[in-house]
């Protein structure tokens, strides 16, 4: 295939794919808006006190939002079909956010203002979304689209928001952490790679870290996994850790301390150790409880998050322990995790750590992710 034709088949699902975001945005937008429309009718004896008025006097102003959104129905569609939805839907949502915040000022006259212009720019989002659905995606998909378009609406009317921005940004802390969480620890211990250590070390450490890199190089080859990234932690105590997402994307730190003190057969054992977390997914694991742990911490109230974390890891951690022995040289396996040795799945040590974790979420859940030894 000439390079022209792979640029044009990749062309249509780049624009799927941007019609896709741009859709659920948009759905985003009207969820609000819906929200915006919906929630004062459960809030009236709040907001007859706030504006000083009957319950009557502040369903008048409520009521306004339909008097913008109705003759801006026709304005919206008209809009669309000359346009296009790029030119009009940031700035009509811009436009709702200016109306609820005109709206809490609690004066009766500028709420007047802002419950209108409310109406008026929401009436873009449902118009915006049935217009991306069925000019960007195929005429089987656009029913389904609207009625997902739909349901995003009727969810703005029924779900607090305050439990959905618990629940998104304890999303984004559980994305962000699964994703990038190993970057986070490495960064904590401030680790450097191991060829950033040696382009400033002397003979002597270059030899040692030379040493450290044929060992992993060696122990990965015996364990039939991919070479992980090696970094060195500026610590005099001898410790080591694994981390990552798994095999294709694991890393093995070692302090300083740890190099300086162990022989090239003991620091063979150590990396045959942290190896034998990356080939049994221990750093799967603690990265996925450390991304769910900083979910539910990010999502739950101060009297139910406790139980949920302890839960959530209870459930993960049950998957700490390997279902085959490992292959690895010997000294490279516990004997907690050892099948032949302790054939139940039960708890091991690490979990024990998960389990304490839990119930002082409070502390840094990036440490999580470590590998403890």
């Amino acid at each position: 295939m000439s390079q022209a034709a792979a640029i044009g088949a990749a062309a249509p699902n780049t624009k799927v794919r941007l019609a896709a975001v741009a859709w659920v945005l948009t759905s985003i937008y009207y969820f609000y808006q819906y929200s915006l429309r919906s929630a004062p009718a459960v809030m009236m004896p709040e907001l007859s006190n706030a504006f000083g008025m009957s319950p009557l006097g502040v369903a008048s102003i409520i009521g306004l939002f339909y008097y913008g959104y109705s003759p801006f129905s026709l304005v919206a569609g008209a809009a669309m079909d000359r346009f296009g939805p790029r030119r009009f839907l940031p700035g009509a949502a811009a436009v709702v956010g200016i109306g609820a915040l005109l709206f809490a000022t609690g004066n009766s006259q500028i709420a007047m203002a802002g419950r209108f212009i409310q109406g008026a720019g929401g009436v873009f989002a449902l118009v915006g979304a049935i217009y991306i659905a069925t000019k960007n995606f195929p005429p089987s998909r656009a029913a389904t689209l609207i009625g997902a378009t739909q349901m995003f609406g009727m969810a703005g009317g029924s779900v607090p928001i305050g439990t959905v921005a618990a629940l998104g940004v304890g999303s984004v802390s559980a994305f962000a952490s699964y994703y990038h969480g190993d970057r986070a620890v490495l960064a904590a211990t401030s680790a450097r790679p191991i060829e950033e250590v040696a382009a400033g070390a002397g003979d002597a450490d270059k030899l040692k870290l030379r040493q450290l890199e044929n060992i992993v190089d060696e122990m990965a080859i015996a364990a039939g996994l991919p070479r992980p990234r090696v970094y060195v932690v500026p610590d005099a105590d001898p410790n080591a850790f694994a981390t990552g997402r798994g095999p294709e994307r694991s890393s093995i730190a070692v302090t300083r301390g740890l190099l300086d003190t162990l022989d090239r057969e003991e620091l063979q054992g150590v990396v045959a150790h942290e190896l034998s977390h990356v080939r049994n997914l221990d750093i799967r694991v603690m990265t996925i409880v450390a991304a769910l742990v900083g979910g539910a911490s990010c999502s739950s109230g101060p009297l139910t998050a406790r139980p949920v974390l302890f839960i959530i890891s209870g459930i993960v951690c049950v998957r700490c322990q390997p279902s085959r022995p490992s292959v690895l040289p010997s000294g490279s396996t516990d004997c907690d995790n050892d099948s032949s040795v302790n054939p139940a799945r039960t708890l091991c040590v690490h979990c024990i750590s998960c389990f304490h974790m839990s119930m002082n979420f409070s502390t840094d859940v990036n440490i999580a992710q470590f590998s403890p030894d």
